[in-house]
């Protein structure tokens, strides 16, 4: 980052070190490089990809969910050659946000994991996505409960402005049985 401002002789220095944001700054905009690197299509599923590998805990801390590659296209609905090209971005040496390493070649059946969940912390498009997700998961939840009072008579259907939210969670959300 520092190299393309300054004499790439020279050393790096506490100014350049803050320049970049200190170490998670640095982090956020290396995960950020990569995200850009992908094309529109392989973007939605990035995030379909590390929304999958991530959850919001009920103590607000970051929760890692190991999972297969044709798990993650089903949830993504896509094939699964998207998603190994996701993650070989997100891998490749001089990466290593997702596991496993570069070097072991990834199938349909590998499990993709975050690296450290410290990223989760430090990479802000992800800080958005674990959000979005926990918001998705709760809309998700109090449907599913409203649905199993009403099947039971102990509720009725929902209205505006609930049903609104609802429609605008399913329209933006594209659930699927996944």
């Amino acid at each position: 980052y520092c190299m393309q401002f300054d004499d790439p002789d020279k050393p790096i220095s506490i100014s350049d070190y803050e320049a970049v944001g200190k170490m998670s700054g640095a982090l956020s905009e290396h995960a950020n490089e990569a995200f850009d690197e992908l094309t529109a299509e392989e973007k939605v599923v990035c995030e379909s990809l590390f929304k999958t590998l991530t959850e919001k805990g009920s103590d607000n801390r970051g929760i890692r969910h190991p999972t297969t590659v044709k798990k993650i296209a089903a949830i993504a609905g896509t094939g699964t050659t998207p998603v190994l090209q996701v993650a070989e971005t997100f891998r490749k040496a001089g990466r290593s946000f997702v596991t496993p390493a570069p070097e072991k070649p990834l199938h349909e059946d590998s499990v993709i994991d975050l690296s450290h969940e410290s990223l989760m912390r430090i990479w802000n498009r992800l800080k958005i996505w674990v959000e979005e997700e926990a918001q998705a998961v709760q809309m998700y939840t109090r449907l599913a409960e409203s649905a199993a009072m009403f099947q039971v008579g102990k509720t009725g259907l929902w209205r505006p402005p609930d049903l609104q939210l609802a429609l605008n969670w399913k329209s933006k959300q594209n659930p699927n049985l996944e």
